[in-house]
Order: C-alpha cells, then structure tokens, then sequence
C-alpha cells in the first residue's frame, strides 16, 4: 500500500561534501510541490570532515518536530549507514553510490531494509564533475519518490544562474542523467513512499528558520544596531543581519569578541538606538559582567541566546534547552532582567519584538533565549504581519518634555510609581545625568548612602512586578483537556514533539492531556502556573537539559514538588514523538 507525502528523508556523508546544501534543495523542492516540510540537521564541530547529514521530513500538513525514524537514506559513505542503522524503520530505503562501497552489514539489518546502488560518481563526472553527485542523489530520489523534476530546475536555475548557463545546464544534465538512470534502468520500486503534488494555490509557503526569523523580526522590530563575535549556533542571526539591516539604515559590527560585543550594545543602547548581540553559553558567559552594568545603569539592551549543551565548550553543534537558570540567575547580588523564549518560527518573529518593547519600556537587559533545533531548522511557516507587534519605547523623553525641566533638574533614575525613570537620550537640553555601574542616587550621583541603596535596590526589582502586572501576550500558552489530571509543561520548540506524543497517546491509551507552554520564563508566570497545576495529580516537565531547569523555577516559585515529574533529554539530540510517548506510558 502506497504511502504518499509521508515520509522523513536524510542525506548522509563527510562535511565538505555539499550536505547541507543538496539537503536545503530538497527541502525547497518539496515547498514547491506544495508540501510542507521540517528539516533537522547533525554536524560536527570542524569545517571539513566528520560525519554530516540533513533530515527533510515531508508532510500534507504542517510539521513541526522531527519524525519518529528515517524512511529514505541516501547514504554517500560506508559511515552514514553505521551512524543511521538506528534510526532507521524496518523497510527503510537506502539509496547508495555504489561506485564507491557496498553496504557492508549483519544479515539480520540486510533483512530489514531494501537497497538501491546507483553510480553516482560515474554519473556525475560523465556529465559534469565528481563534486556533482550530491545532484545525482536528488535526481534519484526524485525518480525513486515518482516526482517530476521540475521544482529542482526551478532551484538550480535560481541558484546558479550568476554563475553562467554553462553551470545551469550541467547541473540539470546530472539531474536528468540520475534520474533517467533510475526510470529506464532495471530498478523495479519496493517501496511504499510517493510524493505527489498539491496545488499552491498562487501563493507559496515562506520557508524559514528560527534564526531567520529572529533577525528579520529585530530589523522590523527597530533594531539599528548590531554587535556580534561568531558562534555556533547563533552565527546565523549576525549573517542575516549583516544582509539584511542596512536596508533599514542600521550597523553590523562584528567585535573581537563576546565582551566587545556586549560593551557596545550597552553604548548604542545608552544613546538611544535598539540594540542587540547574538550568542550561545560560552559566550554569553563571558558577557556577564556588561549584563550586570546593563542592569545597574538601566540600558535597554537584548541578547539573543542561541542554546547549546556545554559546560565549556561541550557539544557545539548540538541541541539543548540549557541556559535557563544562567539567564535567570547570572550575575553578582541581584538586578531585574527578563527571559523569553519562542516556540515556534512565527513566535521568533514576533517575540524578538516584543523583547525590544520590554528592554526599552523597562530598561533593562532583555534575554530572548532559542533553542538549536528551531534556530537552525526549516519550517514551512503562514504568512508573517509586520505590523502585528507595535514599536513601544517605552518613557523616552521628547525634547519638548526636557524643556518643561528646569536646567540640572532631571532625574534619569526618579523613582515613580511603577518603579520605571523617564529617560533621556546623551545630548538633548536639560537631559544632563550621570551614569554609572556604582550605586548612585536618582540623578546619578555614586553613594554609598544605607537609605538610597535600599530604595534603589527595591527601585530596579520593582519593575518586575509591573511587568507581571501590565504583560499579557507571550507570557503562557495552555490548551488541551482542561479537566485532565495529567498536565505536561514544556518550551521551545520541544512542544512540538509534545503535540504529536499528546495527540498519539490519546488514540493509543485514551488518556487525556493538557500542555502549558511557557513563553516568559522570567519573571516567572507563578500564578498561571498554579492555575495549571492545581487540577492536575501529575504534571510531566518535558526540557532538552540534565535537571529540569524549568522545573527547578517552578519548585521554587509555586512548589508542587510532589506533583511534578520530568522527562529530560541531554544528549545534545532533538526530542522525538516516540520518545516521549513511552516514556508517558511508562510514567503515566
């Protein structure tokens, strides 16, 4: 029986090979053949040679998490079969360049699957060159898949157009030359998988990543400045930015490092203009000592934490919900800051926004954690509003207010009700202020006085407590069953996995859920979250860390110690349905 626009696809061979980007071909290709697709990719920490490969699964309908196991390996390397045999399904495909190996495996795995050899090398330096038959690979997989091979003329046309016809015209030649070889060969098709058309209706699916949609969303969110050092997994957000932000008059500057990069932000942010840096734990470690200036001296400022699993160096290409409680925490003696976290691509457009509002409506260093999996995967996404998240800056001071203060009068930290200072930009009349990383008094003057210290402190923590009180969009999300007694909390993209978990053990158990997704980590939704709990008997903290850094907050902030259970992943790989749902059967 047929399984059509329905399967999870993988590329597989040594970094350098062009994987990544015959993985991306694919992934296009079936956007433009109307489907959705989710792609996810493991790399190693070196720029050439290591085991490498890209997963496109391919659905009718949206797709949000990785599938469950691979259908189709297309397997460059002796090494891509070894490292994939467990993730394979039984009847799983592998398609291989049998120019150079044969598959080597146990009787028992050669039972499980169904080989195809085709020779791509041959194929590729006939018709072009050796370093084509990442082409050869598609052109097979397209013959294999029953699909026409007019989306992936469309991509080559597109991609090496400014290289000369010649280069069109010898990529296509591959395609044909695989794809040909595979129609009018002796290959007889086992397989169930097929991918058939659906009709775009005139409008095609905008294909992005969670780091795209980060940058795209601090250019229309107003961001005019950006610092960054290169770092894995975050690198993508400054190479957007770098593209894309001068279009909206804004400054990329790439730092000698993290704390360069920290320091600046701090300045534009000082003199008024949005800015941000983009980094993952080491080097927002190193960033720690500017963070805590940012909080004394009341800067507006936003850094975008692309996880990694660490401590130190760690695994540097991996996956892990693991900055949490550093970003909650980090820092000596105590100031306010804010933590949000996306899950899903349209909520990084959205909430990167939301996180340049609050860094200038209360002054104060915003962290916008994401986590590797939805920065670096694509997604097919609906169409993205810029002007859903209106610019808020908060009580900055127009020049026409300044001039109602008599000269030396202004107060850039007066206290006020809702514990937030007017502030004035450097340079504008009767704006003078000092600023300093010492305490000091509301104008800025350092003191050591007991009295002011105790108002200041209470001063920059009572910010916190407006925010929870003014704040309601992206602070939780809950949905499900809500007279359920089983409740699952998560973040980030692991609520994807969630879904699919939820929804299958619903139909395979008959047992109810509901899932709270939460959206502001810090100050943490405490009352929300007791709101969830209380009609629950157990409550599953699902986290891509060791501890259950989420669950840990919460032990803290509402309790519920006897409640609450964890399901955690800290292998530095994504979260799959599967995995999820026994270990629910099982806890359950």
């Amino acid at each position: 029986m047929a399984i059509v626009n329905n399967v999870c696809w993988r590329i597989g061979g040594q970094q350098g090979e062009g994987i990544d980007t015959t993985g991306d071909i694919f992934a296009r290709a079936m956007v433009r053949y109307g489907l959705h697709i989710y792609t996810t990719r493991n790399f190693s920490s070196r720029i050439r040679g290591g085991l490498t490969w890209s997963d496109v699964r391919v659905s009718e309908n949206p797709v949000r998490a990785a599938a469950d196991s691979v259908n189709y390996l297309v397997a460059l390397g002796q090494e891509v079969i070894d490292g994939s045999l467990h993730h394979l399904c039984d009847g799983a495909v592998i398609l291989y360049d049998s120019d150079a190996f044969e598959p080597k495996l146990d009787e028992e795995d050669k039972k499980r699957f169904l080989f195809y050899g085709v020779p791509m090398t041959k194929i590729a330096e006939e018709k072009g060159s050796k370093i084509m038959k990442n082409m050869v690979a598609l052109g097979a997989s397209a013959a294999l898949l029953d699909m026409k091979l007019d989306p992936f003329y469309e991509f080559v046309e597109e991609k090496f157009s400014r290289k000369g016809q010649k280069i069109v015209d010898m990529n296509r030649g591959v395609l044909d030359a695989a794809y040909n070889y595979v129609r009018q060969g002796d290959f007889v098709k086992k397989d169930p998988w097929t991918v058939e058309r659906r009709p775009l209706n005139g409008k095609r699916p905008l294909l992005m990543t969670g780091n795209m949609a980060t940058a795209f969303g601090a250019a229309v969110g107003g961001c005019r400045f950006f610092a960054g050092y290169p770092i894995t997994p975050a690198t993508e957000v400054m190479e957007y930015m770098i593209e894309h932000v001068e279009k909206f008059g804004g400054v990329v500057v790439q730092t000698e490092d993290e704390i360069a990069a920290a320091n600046m932000i701090l300045g534009a942010g000082f003199a008024g203009v949005r800015a941000a840096t983009s980094t993952s734990g080491p080097g927002l470690s190193l960033m720690t000592e500017a963070i805590g200036l940012a909080g004394m001296a009341e800067i507006p400022c936003v850094f975008i934490d692309v996880m990694r699993p660490g401590p130190s160096t760690g695994l540097p290409t991996k996956h892990g919900q693991t900055d949490l409680l550093f970003t909650v925490h980090g820092g000596h003696d105590e100031f306010p800051r804010i933590v949000v976290s996306p899950s899903t691509i349209e909520e990084a457009f959205y909430m990167i926004q939301k996180a340049f509002n609050y860094a200038e409506q209360y002054q104060l260093p915003v962290f916008y954690l994401i986590d590797q999996d939805l920065g670096l995967s694509n997604q097919t996404v609906p169409e993205l509003d810029v002007n859903k998240v209106p610019v808020n800056r908060g009580k900055l001071l127009t020049a026409e207010q300044l001039a109602a203060i008599a000269p030396g009068g202004y107060d850039r930290f007066k206290m006020e009700k809702d514990h937030v200072s007017p502030r004035a930009v450097p340079g504008m009349k009767n704006g003078l202020f000092l600023s300093s990383g010492s305490e000091h008094n509301p104008h800025g003057v350092i003191t050591e006085n007991v009295k002011n210290r105790n108002a200041m402190m209470e001063k920059r923590a009572g910010k916190l407590k407006t925010f929870r009180a003014t704040e309601k969009d992206f602070i939780t999300e809950t949905y499900g069953d809500q007279k359920a007694k089983i409740g699952i909390v998560t973040w980030g993209s692991t609520r994807h996995p969630v879904d699919e978990a939820r929804a299958r053990l619903k139909v395979e158990e008959g047992i109810d859920t509901k899932v709270m997704v939460v959206k502001t980590l810090w100050p943490f939704p405490a009352e929300e979250m007791k709101a969830f709990m209380a009609g629950c008997d157990k409550v599953f903290f699902v986290e891509a860390n060791f501890s259950g850094q989420l669950a840990s907050i919460t032990k803290q902030e509402v309790g519920g110690h006897d409640k609450l259970r964890l399901i955690t992943k800290y292998d530095g790989t994504v979260f799959k349905p599967v995995e999820i749902l026994n270990k629910l059967k099982e806890m359950i």
